[in-house]
Order: C-alpha cells, then structure tokens, then sequence
C-alpha cells in the first residue's frame, strides 16, 4: 500500500522534471533530434504527472474507503493511462 504513494510521488516528480527540462530518460535515439521532440516529451511528462498524482489519490483512497474500492479505481486509471501510452508511441512512431 505505501508503495503507491512512492511510485505515485515518483512518477508525479518525474513528470514534472520532464515538463522543466524538456528531457526523458533513455529516450530511443530515433526520437532524439526530431522535430516533434519537444512536444512528445511535453504530452508524456503530463502523462507521467496526471498517472503520479491519480496514484497517490488513489493511496489516499485506500486509506479512507479500503483496499476494494482502491483496487477498483486503480484498475480503472490503469486502463486509460496505458491506452493512452499506446496512442502516443503509434502516434509518433508513425511521425518517424
């Protein structure tokens, strides 16, 4: 359980790191010096922000209406936030 709230931290301040610096670690050379870089970087450390801060609500959730109900909303956020990895990999993969 406290897990959640170390990756949901982690991952929150990764994105953040992401969205200042305009970098991503160990990004696929072929993304490297392109010119839609910046702006897959920007859309997947919003990702990494939104997928951060929906975990550590989701610990707090657990807290206040037990591990079922965060369970279920964990499976819930899990589902979009892949489909939406996959969307932006086709996405610029396609641009390559």
């Amino acid at each position: 359980m406290w897990g959640l709230l170390v990756v949901g931290v982690l991952f929150a301040l990764y994105g953040v790191f992401s969205l200042k610096t305009h970098r991503i670690f160990n990004l696929s050379y072929s993304f490297q010096n392109q010119p839609w870089t910046n702006e897959y970087i920007h859309k997947q450390g919003f990702l990494n922000l939104v997928f951060g801060l929906l975990l550590v609500f989701d610990f707090f959730l657990d807290l206040a209406l037990g591990k079922l109900v965060g369970l279920i909303f964990l499976i819930g956020i899990a589902v979009p936030m892949i489909g939406w990895q996959i969307y932006l990999i086709r996405t610029y993969k396609r641009k390559l």
